[in-house]
């Protein structure tokens, strides 16, 4: 695996109130997980983001919105970027 993408994705995984970070491609399977971060959870977290990017400007091809999924304990942020998708699982 990619050197940088390694770093980068232990950098955010140590940020504070961080419990897990999922990676995946864009046809749905766990590149990396960490922490909270279940990769059975890939094709979702992939299918959401697809959705999100139809719901968007579909004039533009730059779009990468970020979705929001929170819960009583736990903030799920989800973005593409690049052909990766990344959730973020954060502690309120």
């Amino acid at each position: 695996m990619d050197e940088q993408f390694d770093r980068a994705f232990s950098q955010i995984a140590a940020q504070p109130g961080v419990k897990g970070v999922l990676c995946a491609d864009s046809l749905g399977l766990c590149i990396k997980e960490s922490g909270f971060a279940a990769s059975r959870s890939s094709g979702f977290v992939t299918a959401i983001s697809t959705l999100a990017q139809k719901l968007a400007d579909s004039d533009s091809i730059y779009v990468n919105p970020i979705v929001t999924i929170e819960t009583d304990k736990t903030t799920v942020l989800i973005q593409q970027h690049d052909g990766i998708v990344t959730a973020i699982y954060k502690s309120e």
